[in-house]
């Protein structure tokens, strides 16, 4: 398990490390839906910055659509900073951010490359 959950004040820290895995993805998520203060929570920091190696594609991104989507029946004003400055990461949480805009036309997802400038617009 390449991942840690902080829980804070009205929000969730969710930070990767080592490979990203599909596996990880999946279990992230899982972990944090079935948290009874999911549906509570203001904002979430997804963050990649110490990834060192990349095993998800687009099928990944997409089953990670599918939890946003899911998980917009309990949280519909969830804004999501997704954390990154991998160029190949990058591309498939660009991929995400659009796609998921499709489906959720209302949603704030946002990609940064630094947990402060994430966490001002977390705060705006």
């Amino acid at each position: 398990m390449a991942f840690t959950h902080k829980w804070i004040d009205q929000g969730l820290h969710v930070k990767f490390f080592d490979k990203l895995t599909s596996e990880d993805l999946i279990k992230s998520n899982s972990k944090m839906v079935g948290n009874a203060e999911f549906d509570r929570i203001k904002f979430l920091i997804v963050d990649f910055i110490d990834i060192t190696a990349i095993e998800v594609n687009d099928v990944d991104v997409n089953v990670s659509i599918k939890f946003a989507i899911d998980t917009d029946h309990y949280n519909r004003n969830l804004k999501v900073a997704l954390i990154s400055n991998n160029k190949e990461l990058n591309l498939l949480v660009e991929k995400f951010i659009t796609d998921s805009l499709l489906e959720i036309p209302h949603a704030q997802h946002k990609l940064f490359k630094n947990i402060s400038t994430a966490q001002s617009w977390l705060n705006s």
